[in-house]
């Protein structure tokens, strides 16, 4: 099964740390896991065979707000797939 994890970024804190472990662990179960970031920022390590794609969003969003980043997410998916990367 082909799962994505969205997180703000891939930095040694609660949340990521839990997020790593969990997708090594489907990875060795056989799943292709990817990680969907707003930033670059990773002091985490990561398996080179989990993909990991920075949408380069930098600015703080307000949940409110959120619908207008979507557009971005949307648009790194439809080009991903027309190159068959995604």
């Amino acid at each position: 099964m082909r799962i994505g994890f969205f997180l703000r970024d891939l930095k040694v804190e609660g949340v990521q740390v839990v997020t790593v472990r969990l997708v090594e662990a489907l990875t060795k179960l056989g799943h292709q896991c990817e990680f969907i970031t707003l930033t670059s920022e990773k002091d985490l390590a990561v398996s080179e065979n989990i993909k990991h794609h920075v949408l380069s969003i930098t600015e703080k969003v307000k949940y409110r707000k959120a619908n207008i980043q979507a557009e971005k997410i949307f648009t790194m998916v439809k080009n991903r797939r027309k190159r068959k990367k995604f």
